[in-house]
This record gives C-alpha cells, sequence and structure tokens, in this order.
C-alpha cells in the first residue's frame, strides 16, 4: 500500500497536512502502520469516529495517537493518528496490541509536535466497590 492511496482515502476526514502519510513496515512480524497528519482536529476527531477504513482490499483499523513517556513529560503528545493493517490480510495485528509507545517503544522519530491532533487514551478497567451491609 502507498502512501498516496492512504492521503486519498483520509482526506475524505478532513484537509491533511503535505506529506502527511508515513508508513512504517514491521516484516518481522507481517504488520503495516502509517501515521496520517490532519491539519486541524476535526479531521482527526472525524478518522478515529469513523474506526475503520477499506483500501486495496486492506481493512485499516485508525485509533488516535498514542502518547510516548517523553511526549507527557514535555507536555506534547498531539498531532497524528495512526492506523494499522495486517500485510497478508489475516486480521487485526498492531495498534492497540503493542503498547502505548507504539511499535518500536516510543516512536520516537515522531516526537516533536506538528500541529493539531487528538488522542485516544485507552479506557481504564472499571472497578466495583461493595461497601458493608
Amino acid at each position: 500500500m502507498a502512501a498516496y492511496e492512504i492521503e486519498e482515502e483520509f482526506k475524505k476526514f478532513g484537509k491533511l497536512k503535505p506529506d502527511a502519510v508515513a508508513i512504517r513496515t514491521r516484516k518481522d512480524i507481517d504488520v503495516c502502520y502509517a501515521f496520517v497528519e490532519f491539519e486541524d482536529v476535526t479531521g482527526v476527531q472525524n478518522a478515529i469516529e469513523a474506526s475503520t477504513v477499506q483500501i486495496g482490499g486492506h481493512q485499516l483499523y485508525i485509533e488516535g495517537r498514542r502518547p510516548n513517556r517523553n511526549n507527557i513529560i514535555r507536555g506534547r503528545g498531539r498531532g497524528r493518528g495512526r492506523i494499522s493493517y495486517s500485510m497478508d490480510g489475516r486480521g487485526r495485528y498492531g495498534g492497540r496490541g503493542f503498547g502505548r509507545g507504539g511499535l518500536d517503544g516510543g516512536d520516537r522519530d515522531y516526537g516533536r509536535s506538528r500541529g493539531n491532533g487528538y488522542y485516544r487514551q485507552a479506557p481504564r478497567q472499571e472497578r466495583a466497590y461493595s461497601g458493608k451491609t
């Protein structure tokens, strides 16, 4: 899958920044993922609400950018959404399954803030409390 294919699909959610798509491949675990940058938060929110898109026979899963430790400390962590897909179409890989920092443990090459963005934190597990009766 090429960056231009992803750009064409994601334009429908909002205006993209120039060179908005960065694709990464993990051949050792048969996963591709990409980062897509929008001009404003509305485009990011629209893409996240869509949850999935279909491009070239691949189903792509969309989620907001996850902050890494460095971004939290520096007050950043906004700017990009993440999409992931299996290269062979066997199912859902990447994204939520690899921890908060991405597949490489921190998305180090994406640590700088590059405009407006949005990320959705993973839901916390609810706890039930019972009082004395």
